[in-house]
């Protein structure tokens, strides 16, 4: 077997661990998983998951900045994009919606690092999470503000209409995965951007 062949199989099986304990932390949450439950799932040793990971905290950290890191990706090639802001933050809305819905697994990660965890899950994540959600909020008020240069948004503080955006996303997000609503998620977009664009008073209305 040659070294290239090795590290790809090296890899592979790196990413069999990660989806196996994306699962376990989803089902059982942080504190209630053991490296044993990932071991199991996997279908590994726990001495051989010892060679990738050196703790469950080291595996719960690469699996929510692997995550988050495909998110910053995705922000980032839209704003790169060459449509206009409004498509732009209408892409981000569908893009969003439906990662999150395709990766249920993932979004139960996701609620349970916006809505807070314990403080010893807090600290050694809290970093990279930060850096993580300021880089996408980034990307999100730049489109803004390029919006609001070529007069097609209202002339208001661009982290205002950013943190607006996304916590309107949020809250679908979060409201859909704790109500276990068996609607797609996806559905939402057309009514978040009404919601965005439009306005939910009535025109003509005093």
């Amino acid at each position: 077997m040659n070294l290239n062949r090795k590290k790809r199989e090296k890899q592979r099986y790196k990413e069999e661990i990660l989806k196996a304990s994306e699962k376990i932390f989803a089902r059982k949450g942080f504190h209630d998983t053991t490296i044993q439950d990932i071991a199991k799932e996997a279908e590994f040793s726990v001495g051989y998951i010892y060679n990738f990971f050196k703790s469950k905290e080291d595996l719960y950290k690469s699996l929510t900045i692997h995550k988050f890191d495909v998110l910053i990706n995705i922000l980032k090639n839209i704003y790169l994009s060459k449509n206009t802001p409004k498509q732009k933050l209408i892409n981000i809305i569908d893009s969003l919606l439906n990662i999150f819905e395709n990766d249920t697994d993932f979004i139960r990660i996701y609620v349970r690092e916006t809505r807070g965890q314990t403080w010893n899950v807090k600290k050694f994540l809290e970093k990279d999470f930060i850096k993580n959600q300021k880089e996408g909020q980034k990307y999100i008020t730049s489109i803004i503000q390029d919006g609001i240069k070529q007069k097609l948004f209202i002339k208001a503080n661009p982290v205002d209409l950013m943190l607006s955006i996304t916590g309107i996303l949020n809250a679908f997000i979060i409201y859909w995965i704790e109500n276990s609503i068996s609607l797609s998620l996806r559905e939402k977009s057309k009514i978040i951007q009404d919601i965005l664009f439009k306005g939910i008073e009535l025109k003509g209305v005093k």
